[in-house]
C-alpha cells in the first residue's frame, strides 16, 4: 500500500504497468483498490488502457471504484466498457455508477439504454434514479416526455427526496424549451403535496423551469415562508432564480 502511494504521482509507462499488475493480481482487495485509485490519478491514455484490462474484479468494492475511475475519461473505449458492464454486472451500486458514466455520451444507443433503465425495477428504484441523473448530464429535451410519464406513474416507487430531485431534473431538461406549459402544470400538481420533500422539490423545480407563468405561485410560497420560520431556509433559494422578462 505504501509502495502504491509512492507511485501515484508518476506517469511513465513502467509505473502504469506495475500498477496494472497489482490491480490484476494482488491477493488483497485493498491493494487492488489503491492501484485503481492511483491509475485514476495518473489519468493518461495508458492508465485508462490499464484500467480497462481488469473489468472482472472479484471484489465488488474494487469493481465500484473501477467504474468511478473509468467515468473520469471520455473515450470510445470507456464507453464500450460501460456498455459491457451494464450487460453483465449484477450489483446495483456498480450499475448505477456505470449509468452515471454513460451520461457523458450523447449517443442514440446510450439514450436507449437510459430509457430502458428508467423503466426498470430495482430496490427503491435506485437504477431508475441513476438513469435520471445521467439524463440530466446529457441535458437532452427528448427525455422530457418519457421522464414525466415515469414520474406520473411511479411516484410511489421512489423515495420522497429522490422524487423531489427528479422533479427538479425534469424542470432542468425543460428550462430552455419554448413551450413549458405541460411541465409547469405537471409540477404544479405537487406544490401542495403532503410530503414535504416532494413539495419542496416541486417548488424548487418551478424556479429551475424559469417560466414567468409560475411567478405568482412562487410568490405565494415565498410570502408564506415569511410567516413560517422553519421553512424560510428551504424556500429562500426561490428568490435567486432568474425568469425571462
Amino acid at each position: 500500500m505504501i509502495a502504491i502511494e509512492q507511485l501515484k504521482d508518476k506517469k511513465d509507462r513502467e509505473t502504469v504497468e506495475k500498477l496494472q499488475t497489482t490491480m490484476t493480481n494482488d491477493s488483497f482487495y485493498g491493494a487492488r483498490i489503491e492501484a485503481i485509485l492511483a491509475l485514476r490519478k495518473i489519468h493518461t491514455d495508458d492508465a485508462l488502457e490499464a484500467l480497462l484490462t481488469s473489468p472482472h474484479q472479484p471484489d465488488a468494492r474494487a469493481r465500484l471504484l473501477l467504474a468511478f475511475a473509468i467515468n473520469g475519461f471520455y473515450r470510445d473505449t470507456a464507453y464500450i466498457s460501460d456498455r459491457g458492464v451494464l450487460e453483465n454486472e449484477k450489483n446495483p451500486l456498480i450499475i448505477g455508477a456505470t449509468l452515471d458514466g454513460l451520461g457523458n455520451y450523447a449517443r442514440p444507443e446510450a439514450r436507449g439504454i437510459l430509457l430502458k433503465f428508467l423503466n426498470s425495477e430495482s430496490y427503491r428504484n435506485q437504477l431508475a434514479g441513476a438513469a435520471i441523473e445521467a439524463m440530466r448530464s446529457q441535458d437532452d429535451p427528448a427525455y422530457i416526455a418519457p421522464l414525466m410519464e415515469t414520474l406520473r406513474k411511479r411516484e410511489a416507487d421512489f423515495r420522497s427526496w429522490r422524487f423531489g430531485n427528479n422533479l427538479e431534473t425534469l424542470a432542468y431538461l425543460a428550462r430552455n424549451e419554448e413551450k413549458k406549459d405541460a411541465v409547469r402544470e405537471f409540477l404544479l400538481d405537487y406544490v401542495n403535496h403532503k410530503n414535504e420533500s416532494i413539495q419542496v422539490g416541486a417548488i424548487k423545480a418551478l424556479g429551475t423551469l424559469g417560466d414567468p407563468k409560475s411567478l405568482a405561485v412562487l410568490q405565494t410560497f415565498a410570502d408564506a415562508a415569511k410567516t413560517g420560520p422553519r421553512k424560510v431556509q428551504k424556500f429562500q433559494s426561490i428568490g435567486s432564480q432568474r425568469f425571462p422578462t
